[in-house]
């Protein structure tokens, strides 16, 4: 890639880096490829990676509905005007479920028997009413211990037991109240995945859960939500990505040819479509390693195994001279990358530019050790608008220190 347009921009709106870019030409790649590969399905985008509204606006446009964790971001996805809504997540304040309740673009996802009290005395007290209704599920699986996964860890907070308490007063629910329908079944059970065959055994999991359902109470959802988890899209990955969603909507159209397939890709969509410009503010040798550390700080770009944060200037290398790249936090663990390849090193007040940083970043950013980054979309017509600036920040930071 060639950054000139954005170094230019920086320089003309005397930008100070670290400026993090969303570009509309990349955040499509994904897009399209879960679209052409995973046919007949309805795609919600998982709020809770990115927060940049006009990002979230290019989602809408592509017809993807929004899945929200909060009120927060169900105001949110109101704010980028998604048509259609799952809400899920724990400890929604009481007053937010009635109003999601209320809206028909909404379907309420229950994980709790609290929230199961207030839906029967939302209904009760609003006689005329109709909600649309799902419930997280999860089911006893053998784990893989070559590959841990928190999802199926037995004590795992989210959902419950096919075989639960709050799952049969459920279905007693959707049974016995023609006005609570019931909409979707959930089920969120992998993270980092291509493995086409982890959906394929959890759906015959599912397949013959609601058969048994059917016949025993003659009701079943209209849709069955396998949730996210999918590996973040990157060239490396996308044939791997194409092969899975190719096996997951063939195989879910031939078992559930009367259902629809609902995924929640966070993530997959938004990480491919950030990078962030900064500099070089210094570099460190180490034995054989050089460590570049940048103004390009982890209160942003968080530390984490699933981040897949990547070199793009310098372009790496297979084979070259070892780098490192990290800010000034005095911990061993906070590094932006922790090894790369280039074929030279660049000088104190070169430019990096950081490649994959468009999930969960803003979400996450805080104020220590440094400010947030100045935000820019990067639209598909070719131009460049500042969304967030150093007026937003320096506001932020007033009302954060604030005595």
């Amino acid at each position: 890639m060639n950054f000139t347009k954005e170094l230019n921009f920086i320089k003309k709106h005397n930008l100070k880096t670290p400026v993090m870019f969303y570009s509309e030409v990349l955040a499509e790649r994904p897009s399209l490829l879960i679209k052409d590969h995973l046919k007949e399905c309805d795609i919600y985008f998982a709020i809770k990676s990115c927060y940049n509204v006009p990002l979230l606006r290019f989602f809408v446009s592509q017809n993807f509905g929004a899945e929200v964790m909060s009120e927060f971001e169900y105001n949110l996805a109101k704010l980028a005007k998604f048509k259609r809504i799952i809400v899920n997540g724990l400890g929604r304040p009481e007053k937010f479920i009635r109003k999601v309740l209320k809206d028909k673009s909404s379907t309420f996802i229950i994980d709790t028997d609290r929230d199961l009290d207030i839906v029967k005395d939302y209904l009760s007290r609003n006689k005329q009413k109709e909600v649309s209704l799902g419930i997280r599920v999860r089911f006893n699986v053998t784990q893989d211990k070559k590959k841990k996964n928190h999802y199926l860890d037995p004590l795992n907070k989210l959902g419950n037991y096919d075989d639960s308490v709050t799952y049969h007063k459920f279905i007693d629910l959707v049974h016995t109240e023609r006005r609570a329908k019931w909409d979707i079944i959930h089920s969120h059970f992998t993270i980092n995945e291509v493995n086409p065959s982890i959906y394929t055994n959890m759906l015959k999991r599912i397949k013959k859960h609601l058969s048994f359902i059917d016949k025993r109470y003659g009701i079943s959802p209209n849709r069955i939500d396998v949730g996210g988890g999918f590996e973040v899209y990157s060239e490396k990955v996308s044939k791997s990505l194409k092969h899975l969603f190719e096996k997951l909507s063939v195989f879910f159209q031939m078992n559930f040819p009367q259902k629809k397939l609902v995924v929640e890709p966070g993530r997959f969509l938004s990480a491919y479509a950030g990078y962030v410009i900064g500099k070089v503010i210094d570099i460190k040798h180490v034995k054989n390693k050089s460590w570049l550390i940048t103004n390009i700080g982890t209160n942003v770009l968080i530390p984490n195994s699933n981040a897949r944060y990547c070199l793009l200037s310098p372009v790496e290398v297979k084979k070259g001279k070892m780098v490192g790249i990290t800010d000034g936090i005095t911990s061993g663990t906070n590094n932006v990358i922790e090894t790369a390849y280039i074929t030279s090193l660049p000088n104190i007040d070169d430019y990096l530019v950081i490649g994959g940083v468009g999930g969960y970043t803003d979400v996450f950013s805080t104020f220590w050790g440094y400010a947030p980054f100045t935000t820019c979309n990067y639209l598909k017509s070719g131009q460049i608008k500042i969304t967030r600036d150093k007026k937003d920040i320096d506001h932020l930071s007033s009302i954060f220190f604030k005595k």
